[in-house]
């Protein structure tokens, strides 16, 4: 991983040198092919689209806290050599195994921050910050792999009324000693999970490009709550089909967990399922709570 790799020509020739002579016939040339979408067709029925979506949010939901305490978990097995902390990795490019056997390299830390203040009068604030980055991977001695390529971020305000948090996950996670499905599969994203809670209702909102086992989504704020017994009420999701086209859903705003689904332009009707199940799971995920 992030190790930069070059190749060395064996023959002592140079690429250019290796290259075969268009006019002297001792080659042939290769033609490229442009990318050609006319035999593309839609890769699912309304139905199925939906029910690829669900596919997703069964797998649980990205939880920078459940990527800290496998971090934090992990680093427990290291010591004062390799990775050097157990917060940081030190001096870890080249990788290291600790007295423990457990398997280090790269680039990683997790750091939070707290702030507690009054604003506004009577309202008070808490700000949590707790972020984990980096470029990693921790391997152990059973098997099990930890790899790293980005940053997880969650951000959570208490005022006196009410709670608000914000998720970020960027880049790739994955832990193959995880029960969370979304973990064990591994994720490549760039999303951002809305949650507030207070007033007596609950809400989630989606932004960004999610990637996780063979399905990629782009979320246009969709939006969840429990005021709609947590089906979807607006919003956009745009999966991505395996010919690269898309597959759009426009979910309506009426809490009924119904979309119209369009591919290329073409209308393929009209889907609804129940997402009851999913937005009190992606809000533990998304507050912090495991």
């Amino acid at each position: 991983m992030y190790a930069l790799f070059v190749a060395t020509v064996l023959s002592g020739c140079s690429p250019v040198d290796a290259q075969p002579d268009p006019d002297d016939g001792g080659g042939e040339t290769a033609e490229e092919t442009p990318l050609d979408y006319r035999d593309a067709a839609p890769q699912w029925t309304a139905e199925e689209a939906v029910a690829e979506l669900e596919g997703v949010f069964a797998l649980g939901w990205p939880s920078p806290t459940a990527a800290r305490a496998v971090f934090q978990e992990l680093m427990a097995f290291g010591d004062a050599e390799c990775p050097g902390n157990d917060l940081t990795f030190i001096n870890t490019l080249d990788g290291c195994f600790s007295e423990s056997g457990y398997w280090y390299m790269g680039l990683g830390e997790f750091a939070w921050t707290s702030t507690e203040r009054n604003t506004d009068g009577a309202a008070y604030l808490e700000d949590a910050l707790r972020t984990i980055n980096g470029d990693f991977e921790i391997l152990t001695p059973d098997g099990r792999e930890y790899t790293s390529g980005g940053l997880m971020e969650m951000v959570r305000s208490t005022y006196s009324d009410h709670t608000a948090a914000l998720t970020n996950v960027r880049g790739s996670w994955q832990w193959t000693g995880s029960d969370e499905g979304w973990f064990m599969a591994g994720t490549s994203s760039d999303l951002r999970t809305g949650a507030q809670t207070g007033g007596g209702s609950e809400s989630l909102s989606f932004n960004g490009s999610y990637g996780v086992d063979h399905t990629y989504a782009y979320f246009d704020q969709l939006v969840m709550s429990s005021t709609c017994d947590w089906q979807t009420n607006g919003g956009v999701v745009t999966l991505r089909q395996d010919d690269a086209s898309t597959t759009v859903l426009t979910f309506a705003d009426d809490c009924s967990g119904c979309a119209t689904v369009t591919w290329d332009g073409e209308d393929l009707g009209v889907a609804c399922a129940d997402w009851s199940a999913y937005g009190p799971v992606i809000l533990a995920a998304t507050m912090g709570v495991r």
